[in-house]
């Protein structure tokens, strides 16, 4: 499927912006990573924010947002034909509160960035049902671990990056079921192997050859035992390990028809990266159990279908231009929104349909109008184009 075939299906026209480009925007609409200090804005309160103090937004503190004390549907207003859209959904983004940081359902997790379902975590960005676990990024069923990236249903594993049910690792990467081994890359099945690479159910393993126990602590200990010179030799040794590995093509593993590194279980992906169990997708960082996702970024965990140049969308179908929607659906220029259906340039809501920057309409009203809207934001962007002023 080209890029004009997916225009189509969608009803969008053919995007003027490349691939690449397409997905640098839409990573750079989500905070991973910094957190301030902030008033709410409901409260007067300090609180832990992704936004800055003088971000122009309206933050609430998390579970302010997610209470009954407020309705969205308070800052609808009318669209208004003689002002672009952009315009109007701009001025509808600032007033709209927003939550501080995106960490809910979780215990002692308040310095995170993007956090649910987890316990006594610090400093991470993007991780779930985990516990226990400082500076690491996108992890999953994960506990007792340190600078980590990418490492799922693993325990006590430290700069372990790309590992799948580690236990007790130190920097090993894109390695699947191994544990107490350290400085190791691409290990599959295997455990105390140190300074090691491209073993599949290997034990006791010390460079690639075949060690006692004695002989495996022995070099363990002459590494890792506290000494910052002694480690920082053993990461000096690891990366030149790294360097003679041999290495797959690409990362993907039970794929058919895929381009793309780290997808797995999926079929018929295009330019996807960190892909798992998908089927059709195109231009995507970051999809799971999801189908028809096209550029965007981060779809799935719940499943999503139908996603177009969206970000961060969460069990969710037919919505494209959002950003970070929960279990929603036929959504179109909208942030924020849970449970909503029908809706055109809003923030916010929550279990709400038919709706128009925030307003509430008949389904009638809703159907007649949209085909103005669309119209008349095409009509401006013509403008635009022929400006000599562009």
């Amino acid at each position: 499927m080209n890029e004009q075939d997916i225009a189509n299906k969608f009803g969008v026209p053919l995007s003027k912006t490349s691939p690449k480009e397409r997905i640098r925007e839409l990573m750079a609409m989500r905070n991973e990573w910094k957190l301030y200090r902030r008033k709410c804005d409901a409260t007067g309160k300090e609180i832990i924010s992704a936004y800055a103090p003088d971000a122009p937004f309206t933050i609430y503190k998390n579970d302010i947002w997610w209470g009954d004390g407020w309705d969205a549907a308070q800052y609808g207003r009318n669209f208004d034909f003689t002002r672009p859209f952009f315009e109007q959904f701009a001025e509808l983004q600032k007033v709209v509160p927003r939550e501080g940081t995106s960490v809910f359902n979780s215990e002692n997790c308040e310095y995170n960035g993007h956090v649910r379902n987890s316990k006594n975590c610090y400093l991470n960005g993007l991780a779930a049902n985990c516990e226990d676990i400082l500076y690491s990024y996108w992890m999953v069923n994960t506990k007792d671990s340190i600078d980590c990236a990418y490492t799922n249903n693993s325990t006590l594993c430290y700069e372990c990056a790309h590992g799948e049910k580690l236990y007790n690792c130190i920097m090993v990467e894109e390695s699947i079921n191994t544990s107490d081994s350290a400085f190791c890359y691409q290990l599959r099945g295997c455990n105390h192997c140190l300074f090691c690479s491209n073993l599949n159910n290997k034990s006791y393993h010390l460079f690639n050859k075949p060690c006692t126990k004695e002989e495996f602590e022995i070099a363990k200990k002459k590494y890792i035992n506290g000494s910052y010179k002694d480690f920082q030799e053993g990461i000096r040794q690891f990366e030149e390990i790294k360097s003679h590995a041999i290495r797959r093509a690409t990362n993907n593993v039970n794929c058919e028809n895929c381009t793309g590194d780290h997808i797995l279980n999926s079929r018929n992906c295009f330019d996807g990266y960190e892909v798992k169990d998908s089927e059709d997708v195109c231009n995507v960082v970051s999809a799971g159990n999801s189908k028809d996702i096209y550029s965007s970024y981060s779809a799935g965990w719940p499943a999503c279908e139908e996603i177009y140049y969206s970000s961060t969308m969460r069990g969710s179908m037919k919505c494209k231009f959002c950003y970070y929607c929960w279990t929603s659906s036929d959504l179109t220029y909208c942030e924020n929104c849970v449970s909503s259906k029908d809706s055109f340039g809003c923030i916010g809501l929550r279990q709400k349909q038919y709706c128009i920057l925030n307003k509430q309409y008949t389904k009638e009203e809703y159907e007649k109008l949209i085909p103005r809207i669309i119209e008349h934001m095409k009509t401006q962007e013509n403008r635009e184009t022929t400006s000599p002023l562009r």
